[in-house]
């Protein structure tokens, strides 16, 4: 039996030797990203809290040569770049010197540990479903914590609707917002900043359609109508269908034909017309009405909502489709699906009593703390700081 004897050391040393080459393709495949030594210190502590839960959570390749190219999911390259993403979005707009202290600091990197194994213990709704190879190079911000959780979030709410075989309209309108929130993920994931606000445009319809349900589910059917109007005028028959031209002839106020084509269910919706005195069959009007009622937070989400609105059309009509800086899109593509999809998702699980959490995660108090720390960032944004950011990792 002598010939066993050093079998078991020479297999630890085997085996510690392949560690350690990993850990050196990892610090030189984020070499212009991060610390290198804080990233495998990160690494190392993500792993141990997760201990043999990693088994249940990835398929397992030791392959050097798939952890330098980011095929398939290798659990070092992955854990990496969620690392190296929630460290960028945390300093996103600070100084190296900043980043440096925290990188010294104990706490921060306690809490950026928790949140990486976060991360980690969600990927089924989010980083696995990534793309390992994003069509444009550049930052990944669909794994910074406010997309990496909308996604989270978008991913949830289409399983709770499956698992529920639900086809009310409440479901059919939360389902209608999550897959056009996950199409603007997507485009951000690869790289496509600039064009993802038509569907953040359209989301920001749906949901203000929809809060008008929230208040009177009748409209539910209204709406359903006036779309089958503006089906039939813009892809059918190409003419205005007989109803609703009897509609439009009892309508409220004065406005034109294609207006009331896309608005004119506001007719139906109780003291209406009362409370909005410009410009009532539009969003801008429909935002006044739900802004009538709302509390203090409502009524600043709202006025963020106009304030986006607005800026998508801008991008969407205007000469300017790219900003120079893919932070200021990563903002606002941001803000605009963080001020709905966790709504929504909310309310989804109130109406079939399910649990907010997702997997023992507590993901909308996750999220609160994130989007505060986003919108903090956008509040101090300006040019000179864009500008430095484009640089900054470079070592």
């Amino acid at each position: 039996m002598k010939e066993y004897a050093n079998f078991a050391p020479e297999l630890l040393r085997q085996f510690e030797a392949h560690c350690q080459n990993r850990n050196r393709l990892l610090k030189k495949i984020f070499d212009n990203e991060i610390n290198g030594s804080f990233l495998i210190s990160t690494k190392e502590d993500v792993l141990g809290i997760l201990g043999e839960e990693i088994i249940k959570l990835y398929d397992f390749d030791f392959s050097e040569e798939k952890i330098w190219t980011g095929f398939d999911n290798v659990v070092d390259y992955e854990i990496g770049k969620m690392i190296v993403a929630v460290h960028h979005a945390h300093n996103l707009l600070n100084s190296k010197e900043d980043i440096s202290s925290c990188e010294k600091n104990v706490v921060y990197k306690n809490n950026l540990v928790e949140q990486v194994t976060d991360e980690v213990r969600l990927r089924q709704y989010a980083a696995r479903l990534f793309r390992q190879n994003p069509m444009m190079q550049g930052e990944s911000f669909i794994y910074y914590p406010v997309p990496y959780l909308l996604f989270v979030f978008c991913s949830r709410i289409s399983e709770i609707i499956n698992q529920n075989h639900s086809d009310t309209p409440l479901a059919h309108w939360i389902y209608q917002i999550a897959y056009r929130s996950l199409a603007t993920l997507t485009l951000m994931e690869d790289g496509f900043l600039g064009v993802a606000y038509s569907p953040c445009r359209t989301i920001i319809e749906d949901y203000l359609k929809l809060s008008l349900c929230f208040k009177n589910s009748s409209l539910f059917k209204i709406i359903a109508k006036f779309e089958n109007y503006e089906l039939e005028q813009s892809c059918c028959s190409q003419k205005f269908p007989e109803e609703f031209e009897i509609e439009y002839g009892k309508r409220k106020n004065k406005c034109k034909k294609s207006d009331y084509l896309h608005y004119g269910f506001v007719d139906h919706v109780n003291n209406y017309h009362a409370l909005v005195k410009s410009n009532p069959y539009s969003i801008p009007g429909i935002i006044d009405y739900l802004k009538s009622g709302a509390d203090n937070a409502s009524r600043d989400s709202l006025e963020q909502l106009s304030v986006f609105y607005k800026m998508c059309h801008g991008y969407i009509h205007g000469a300017v489709i790219d900003s120079k800086y893919p932070q200021l899109h990563y903002f606002e593509i941001s803000m605009i699906l963080g001020e709905i999809v966790p709504r929504v998702y909310e309310k989804l699980c109130d109406e079939f009593g399910m649990e907010k959490t997702v997997n023992g995660i507590d993901v909308p108090g996750r999220f609160k703390e994130e989007f505060a720390l986003l919108k903090e960032q956008y509040r101090e944004r300006n040019t000179e700081k864009f500008e430095f950011e484009q640089g900054k990792w470079r070592r």
